[in-house]
């Protein structure tokens, strides 16, 4: 049956065979295949992964900054207006001194006149007593005791003139001279009834030659060099040792990645470092605050010697209290020369600017009765 024969592939109708192309297909579970088609989508998913941690990474790094870019401005604005309060206080604290020191030019200005003044009346005097001496020896048939009437009037005013010295200058020095002119003048009368008037000069001269007076030129000096040294003492650590972020404290970096960087190693450092201080850590101190502290000890000292020409005892004492509280606030108590200064100091706060005056006034009285008497 040659109509029904099968025509096969690659077959002409005579049945002649040629070539054609053999397509071959992979079976459907090859493994090469499958890896690829799992590969691709996996490739596909992973970048956009990346450039999601990348955004997040750059947004946190932005953020840091961001932030310590406001912590920064934040703690300069503060300063700011730290500095601004201390340098009015300042300005009061030297307007004060000022008119202290114009006080003490008046005060020093009128003692000189005073005592000018009083030495020209007194050298007038002596001229006078001198030119009456003079007459009564020129005179024949006088009164015999008009010469020891004005030695005793003479010798009465130089126990006045030592009282006033004494009891309004303060003036030491010249209230012995006075009482030593007086009593020579009482010697030369030669009158047995002075004797006692003598001897109460004799214990009041010894009285105030025995009082203990401080030197003030010496407590003015010695402030004033305090004073000046200042700036030379050494303040206490800015950054203690167990709180250090290492050679380099943060505030001596600039703000960006850098500073970020040593803030980030500075906090994964403290997480496992523990240390034991037995000495006391005060609060820190900015560069603002160091200025501040100095500026403000030197006024104190400043206070102090102006109280001490002025002699006002409680403001010396409080100016001195207040420059020793700064001084072991804010100062390195481990320095030598900050024991040395505080020793001053200790020193200076029990001196007695105006101690207790004796009383002279008894030579006085005697000299004046002696006179009723007769």
């Amino acid at each position: 049956m040659a109509n029904d024969k099968e025509t096969r592939p690659g077959q002409d109708d005579g049945g002649n065979a040629h070539a054609l192309p053999v397509l071959t297909h992979a079976p459907a579970d090859d493994p090469a295949l499958r890896a690829a088609r799992d590969e691709s989508p996996r490739l596909g998913g992973l970048a956009p992964k990346l450039a999601i941690i990348v955004a997040v990474i750059a947004s946190a790094i932005a953020g840091a900054l961001w932030w310590q870019y406001r912590q920064f401005y934040v703690e300069l604005a503060s300063v700011d207006e730290f500095l601004r309060d201390n340098i009015d206080d300042l300005r009061g604290n030297l307007r004060r001194v000022d008119d202290d020191v114009g006080a003490l030019e008046n005060i020093v200005g009128l003692g000189a006149a005073d005592i000018s003044t009083q030495r020209g009346e007194f050298e007038a005097l002596v001229s006078e007593l001198r030119a009456l001496d003079r007459r009564v020896e020129a005179l024949q048939g006088g009164r015999l005791d008009a010469r020891d009437t004005w030695l005793r009037e003479q010798a009465e005013y130089y126990l006045v003139l030592a009282n006033t010295e004494l009891a309004l200058g303060r003036r030491v020095g010249n209230a012995i001279e006075a009482l030593e002119l007086a009593d020579d003048l009482l010697r030369d009368i030669g009158d047995p009834g002075l004797l006692d008037v003598r001897a109460a000069i004799a214990g009041e001269r010894q009285a105030l030659r025995a009082l203990a007076l401080p030197d003030l030129d010496g407590l003015a000096v010695t402030l004033r060099s305090l004073a000046e040294r200042v700036p030379d003492l050494p303040m206490r650590a800015t950054n203690p040792d167990p709180y250090s972020a290492g050679e380099a404290g943060l505030d001596e970096v600039e703000p960006g990645l850098a500073r970020l960087w040593a803030s980030t190693k500075a906090a994964l450092a403290s997480i496992i470092r523990i240390e034991k201080q037995d000495a006391q850590i005060g609060p820190l101190l900015t560069e603002a605050e160091r200025r501040v502290a100095r500026r403000q000890l030197e006024l104190e000292l400043a206070s102090a010697r102006a109280a001490v020409l002025a002699g006002r005892q409680e403001e010396f004492r409080a100016s001195l209290v207040a420059a020793d509280l700064i001084l072991s606030r804010d100062f390195d108590q481990s320095a030598e020369a900050i024991g040395e200064a505080r020793g001053q100091l200790s020193t200076l706060v029990v001196i007695d600017l105006a101690p207790a005056l004796p009383d002279i006034s008894e030579s006085l009285l005697l000299l004046r009765a002696a006179r009723g008497g007769d």
